[in-house]
């Protein structure tokens, strides 16, 4: 803070009295008295901003702006985590939904049905052929450079009269 003195004061040539002013009175007085003042005006000292409130106040915001981006990350990451749990359960559910499923495929009840409705039967319940091989049985297999036409007819014949047998045989018993 500056103090400035700032003097005034009456000029030197002071009115000389006139003679119907010769007269002393107070006023005459206060006119020939030499009028000195002293002002004193204060100025504001310009002072700089302090660096270490400057700092401050970015150190404070820095941590604020940190404090809600990291705020924003724990809700990003809290909001995937329950997105993922929910995906964890749906996964669960289907799991033991395909656990049921393979256990009932599984199931020998399951499989007689279904071989039922596809037409098949036990095996205790089909006709049973045995077979004897006798010496004079022989097998013979067949070059495809070979008439193959003999041999189909002749196949086909004999299966043909095995069929008839097995139903004369059903019809018999």
């Amino acid at each position: 803070m500056t103090v400035e003195n700032i003097t005034v004061s009456a000029p030197i040539n002071a009115p000389t009295p006139q003679p119907s002013d010769s007269v002393i009175t107070s006023v005459n007085i206060k006119k020939l008295k030499i009028k000195e003042k002293t002002l004193t005006k204060k100025e504001k000292a310009k002072t700089p901003l302090p660096i270490g409130t400057v700092f401050m106040t970015v150190i404070c915001a820095l941590l604020l702006m940190f404090i809600v981006f990291i705020s924003i990350e724990v809700t990003d990451y809290n909001a995937s985590v329950a997105k993922m749990s929910n995906d964890m359960k749906q996964l669960v559910e289907e799991e033991e939904e395909l656990r049921f499923k393979l256990s009932q495929k599984n199931d020998l009840e399951y499989i007689e049905q279904m071989a039922s409705s596809l037409g098949m039967v036990k095996e205790d319940k089909l006709p049973k052929k045995y077979v004897s091989v006798a010496g004079d049985d022989q097998s013979k297999v067949l070059d495809s450079t070979e008439e193959k036409n003999d041999y189909s007819i002749s196949a086909l014949l004999s299966a043909l009269g095995d069929s008839l047998n097995e139903i004369m045989e059903y019809i018999g018993s």
